[in-house]
């Protein structure tokens, strides 16, 4: 839709802002959009089990960068900031102070691959969700909580969507590192693994394996965490904790063949 064929935004009563999930979408003139509300984000036993583990290590990888309602930039500030920057976003269409409204991004890529059986056509999405990783992370941007559902796919295109982290300067190369791994994590929650080595290659043809090797690094430094494997850990072992666990197996099986 062009610039002049855009509604003009009404905001969007409290009563029904109550009644919605944090986002939704809403049709406004005939054009789905996505609603997003600032809400001060639960602690759960992942957050716990992260802060513990900065604490011990001191590894900014475990950081816990979930933002506050009212903290600068805001996660719409930051879309504009990335597509000013040729990063593909959903356009920031309307923001007030509890909420923000933006274009709809399509289906997720946790999505498309429940719903795509076939391998191959599953690795393109795959790869054209990490070849826009890699165009932001080339450009110094990181996203902090890269899982495959904030990947998205409209029109053949790809977007990238919910910037909540706020990530301290100093740790952006380190995150970008972060960024893969979560990606890693996400498509074994998803029931979708793929090698260490593939996704390196899919993000970064040229230099994967100065890739394999930080990522192998970083991933080994939580080797300590195999101990959740023991059966007494069975009942308690969440999706987070078995994803982390394959990588865990993953990045030793790469060390050997390196």
């Amino acid at each position: 839709m062009r610039e002049e064929e855009r509604p003009a935004f009404i905001d969007i009563p409290e009563e029904e802002l109550r009644s919605k999930p944090r986002v939704f979408t809403r049709t406004i003139d005939g054009e789905t959009v996505v609603v997003k509300q600032r809400v001060k984000p639960d602690m759960i036993f992942v957050h716990v089990f992260q802060n513990m583990l900065t604490r011990l290590l001191k590894d900014p990888l475990m950081l816990r960068t979930d933002a506050t309602p009212g903290e600068k930039p805001s996660e719409a500030q930051k879309l504009r900031l990335l597509a000013e920057n040729g990063i593909r976003v959903p356009k920031v269409l309307h923001e007030t102070e509890n909420y923000f409204i933006m274009e709809y991004g399509g289906e997720n890529l946790g999505e498309i691959l429940r719903d795509t059986p076939d391998i191959e056509r599953q690795n393109e999405y795959i790869r054209r969700a990490l070849s826009e990783m890699k165009t932001m992370h080339g450009k110094n941007f990181v996203h902090g909580g890269a899982q495959i559902r904030n990947f998205t796919f409209l029109d053949d295109e790809v977007y990238i969507i919910d910037f909540e982290e706020v990530i301290p300067e100093e740790y952006i190369q380190s995150f970008k590192i972060r960024d893969l791994i979560i990606f890693l994590m996400s498509l074994e929650k998803a029931g979708a693994p793929r090698g260490l080595e593939w996704v390196c290659r899919a993000y970064d043809e040229m230099s994967w394996r100065e890739v394999l090797a930080e990522l192998v690094r970083a991933i080994l430094r939580y080797r300590f965490l195999k101990f959740l494997k023991w059966r007494i850990f069975s009942r308690i072992r969440m999706s987070d904790v078995r994803a982390s666990l394959a990588l865990i197996e993953k990045a030793e099986m790469a060390r050997l063949d390196g």
